[in-house]
């Protein structure tokens, strides 16, 4: 149960500094663009969100940060 508070807290403190990062967006829209959820990310293709797990869109968000740390390169 500790280790999922944690995943959880991680998870958290990772949308927050994306979501910091686009303020000008709402959570929908941030979610549309920066993970599968979205068909910008799918390529055309739409998610449903309740088959989509915590990791891949962990993934996602790390993916969009480390992208913006590149472009400030």
């Amino acid at each position: 149960m500790e280790q999922r508070k944690k995943q959880i807290e991680d998870f958290i403190k990772k949308l927050e500094e994306l979501w910091k990062k686009h303020p000008e967006q709402r959570f929908g829209q941030l979610l549309f663009n920066y993970t599968e959820f979205g068909t910008r990310a799918g390529l055309g293709k739409v998610y449903d969100p309740f088959h989509y797990q915590d990791e891949d869109i962990l993934k996602n968000i790390e993916d969009e940060l480390k992208n913006i740390e590149d472009e400030l390169k």
